[in-house]
């Protein structure tokens, strides 16, 4: 049992436990922390002067007391300060005039922990509420940010901000905190040169937002941010009154940005997720989610700054899923569009392994020069397009097409190498087109197709397909298209004693199918035939590519899976 020792023992000393320890003085013990209520600080009228004198004060570490509200204006903080909130609030009032002050001034480094920052914004103001100006080394971190905006639409001036840069800020993180009521956290105008680095977004939790509260905006000349992770948010959707375009996006690499990391987020509701746009490169969003949105998942665009035309490049976007609401009209889940300017929206970089649900549109955009981009290992369901392309190329690759209703869109000729048709429903209906190209445009389609059914019904339906008795199934695959030329492979299994595989050169020529064998396996009562029996392997069906299924036994076969896959062109227009 430890020997409690009262301060008669320590000769009116202080030891800490373990071994080690030095004896101190109670009073260089209590002078560790400095409390705001040490210098009168209380929660009544305005205490700006009070707190100062205790920021001021020899000790480096503050404490706000328990769940306090204090009313400051501008509080000037001493560099290597750290605040304790301990659930306490710094709420600076209204100050009724056109110009809006900050809540905390600082060269840095600065932290602060558990509190809330409230400032009332001024609805009058052409100038922005912050809490911080230009400071380096800051760290704000289990608080809550409340600017209590009320968000004038498409105004970069007279909206709060957490941050408004004067100059080059290095070193601000702000983690696992609230930010509400602020139209953006970091706002460089325009016309700032301010650079930012090494910035950081960590774990924090964003309730309705009414700005683009994700900006990192660096267009003027001259200015340059660097460095900046954005990892793991939680974030709502978009407020009724927020308008300022991009169906709302709630954050965005806008102007000269190098190196921007976007990890293991999540949005909901309305608005874009994130969008980047200009010369923003070396980017990398990965791993995030987005459920349900009214917007894009990610919008990438180029743009025309000073005359200049910029275009994103040198990204690795992977690994996320976006989920869209259905219903608003055109939006994507990555969206590299290009603008009314027709700059290439990103070049030189890579799109894999993402899934895209339920857009408007497409699953994946890609506009001019899109040649110059890897897509692939996709997955699109229940997009109007699973991907729609200006620039068709072989550098777009395993687009798996689940219930979408045209599986390509093209803006122009070209071949992509590989599609995944799919579907929920064991026996669906083939999309009308597997190509739909815009008018004007020269022909577009694929260089390997695989359609893959099983019996296993994911909409529960539909029951299990039956091969009836001595007789012949026929399972349309897909629509015939423009021309196509190459070799076909047909199976179809039941079970261990039953299965077939053809495989057979074919080619459509706009008028006439036709096709030779190849090869054939088969084992048991299930066959795919030979090219010159009475009843062809492969017919026209009213315009679809259609394989025709034996059954030579007795008895029915109550499930079976048909895979069909094709290598060569596919033209369609």
């Amino acid at each position: 049992m430890t020997k409690t020792r009262d301060l008669a023992d320590l000769g009116g000393g202080f030891i800490q436990a373990g071994t080690g320890a030095q004896q101190r003085t109670v009073e260089s013990k209590l002078q560790d922390v400095v409390s705001v209520k040490d210098f009168g600080a209380v929660g009544t009228g305005n205490e700006t002067a009070k707190i100062e004198a205790a920021i001021s004060a020899d000790g480096n570490i503050v404490n706000l007391g328990d769940s306090t509200t204090y009313s400051v204006q501008e509080l000037s903080v001493a560099s290597n300060a750290v605040i304790l909130g301990n659930q306490s609030t710094l709420s600076r009032p209204a100050s009724g005039t056109t110009t809006n002050g900050q809540l905390l001034t600082n060269s840095g480094p600065i932290e602060v922990r558990d509190a809330t920052l409230n400032f009332e914004y001024d609805s009058g103001s052409t100038s922005s509420s912050t809490i911080f100006s230009s400071s380096n080394d800051v760290v704000l971190s289990n608080s809550i940010i409340d600017g209590n905006v009320t968000w004038l639409a498409n105004v970069r001036t007279g909206n709060t901000a957490a941050v408004v840069p004067s100059g080059t800020t290095t070193g601000l993180t702000i983690s696992d905190s609230t930010i509400q009521g602020c139209a953006y956290t970091i706002l460089q105008p325009n016309s700032s040169t301010a650079n930012l680095s090494k910035i950081k977004y960590l774990y924090n939790y964003y309730p309705t937002y009414k700005g683009i509260v994700g900006l990192f905006n660096a267009p003027a000349t001259g200015a340059l941010n660097t460095d900046i992770l954005i990892l793991g948010n939680s974030i709502d959707g978009a407020d009724t009154e927020a308008n300022f375009g991009s169906f709302t996006h709630w954050g965005s690499f806008a102007g000269h940005i190098i190196g921007g990391r976007l990890i293991g987020n999540y949005k909901e509701g309305k608005g874009t997720f994130f969008r980047s746009e200009e010369d923003a490169h070396n980017i990398t969003i990965v791993g995030n989610t987005v459920d349900n949105t009214e917007g894009h998942g990610v919008e990438i665009i180029g743009n025309n700054v000073g005359g200049a035309s910029l275009t994103p490049y040198h990204y690795s976007i992977g690994n996320n899923v976006f989920e869209g609401d259905g219903v608003t009209a055109n939006t994507d889940g990555i969206s590299l569009g290009v603008t009314v300017l027709n700059i290439p929206a990103l070049t030189e970089s890579v799109v894999t392994g993402n899934v895209t649900a339920n857009y408007n549109r497409a699953g994946v955009r890609a506009a001019k020069r899109s040649d110059l981009i890897i897509v692939g290992d996709h997955v699109s369901a229940d997009c109007q397009n699973a991907f729609r392309a200006v620039a068709p190329s072989l550098s777009h690759h395993n687009i798996m097409s689940v219930d979408c209703t045209t599986p390509l869109y093209a803006e122009s000729g070209g071949v992509i190498d590989s599609l995944h048709l799919r579907s929920k429903t064991v026996l669906a209906t083939p999309p009308t087109k597997l190509v739909e190209v815009q008018a004007g445009s020269a022909p577009a389609g694929f260089r390997r197709i695989d359609y893959d059914s099983r019996r296993y019904d994911m909409n529960h339906t539909t029951a299990d397909p039956t091969l009836p008795a001595s007789s012949y199934t026929a399972r349309d695959l897909w629509p015939l298209g423009t021309w196509f030329e190459g070799r076909i492979w047909a199976y179809v299994s039941v079970d261990s004693g039953n299965y077939a595989l053809g495989v057979y050169n074919i080619d459509w020529d706009g008028t006439t199918l036709s096709f030779s064998d190849v090869n054939r396996k088969s084992s048991g009562l299930v066959q795919i035939r030979l090219s010159a029996d009475p009843i062809p392997p492969f017919f026209d069906n009213g315009g679809k590519l259609a394989v025709n299924i034996q059954n030579a036994g007795g008895v029915d076969f109550s499930n079976y899976n048909l895979q069909v896959w094709f290598d060569g062109v596919y033209i369609g227009s």
